[in-house]
């Protein structure tokens, strides 16, 4: 569902030279149910070994496993797969909520990427991912969803928190940029 509607989101920007921002944050928890076991002298040997989440990987092997699956390498943001699964979630528990996206990209990152090389490009990504996290707090889902396509989806309760949400990344990102003109490309989708 998300995926349609970020696909929808950029495609309705690019029509109206509008582009779309969709963030997102998350507060992660995890419930796990235990049942006693009768501990036997195998059981009681085992219990200093790291312990197996899945067959043949440990805790840690999983959580890395997932951060590589569910996270960009060069922001720390959630990918498409993070994102809609997060905004999904969200939406669920809160039926009849008002809920909103933000997609935008920058329009001339290729431009950097060939000019000054791709580790400046990763500089202004990262900075974009910072301002994200400065400025959206853990009510919104923010992710890179796409090589130069960032999105933040919202539950809001003012008609204009979408749109001076768009006006504090514009201000935040120019501010970064003074000897490259970025040009953001914004685009809203109310739902």
């Amino acid at each position: 569902m998300i995926t349609e509607l970020v696909t929808g989101a950029v495609a309705a920007a690019a029509a109206t030279g509008i582009t779309y921002n969709v963030c997102l944050k998350k507060n992660k928890v995890k419930e796990v149910n235990v049942t006693e076991e009768k501990k036997t002298e195998e059981n009681q040997v085992k219990e200093n070994e790291p312990e197996e989440v899945a067959p043949g990987y440990t805790e840690e092997q999983i959580k890395e496993l997932e951060k590589n699956a569910y996270y960009d390498m060069v922001t720390g943001l959630m990918n498409m797969t993070k994102f809609s699964m997060e905004c999904d979630r969200f939406i669920n528990t809160m039926p009849g909520a008002f809920f909103g996206i933000i997609v935008f990209e920058v329009e001339n990152l290729d431009r950097i990427r060939l000019l000054y090389g791709l580790a400046e490009c990763d500089k202004v990504r990262k900075y974009i991912a910072d301002s994200l996290n400065e400025i959206l707090n853990y009510a919104y889902i923010y992710g890179r969803v796409h090589e130069d396509l960032f999105a933040v989806f919202a539950c809001y309760d003012e008609e204009d928190e979408l749109p001076n949400i768009v006006s504090l990344l514009t201000e935040n990102i120019h501010s970064y940029a003074k000897n490259v003109n970025l040009t953001l490309h914004f685009g809203i989708y109310n739902m």
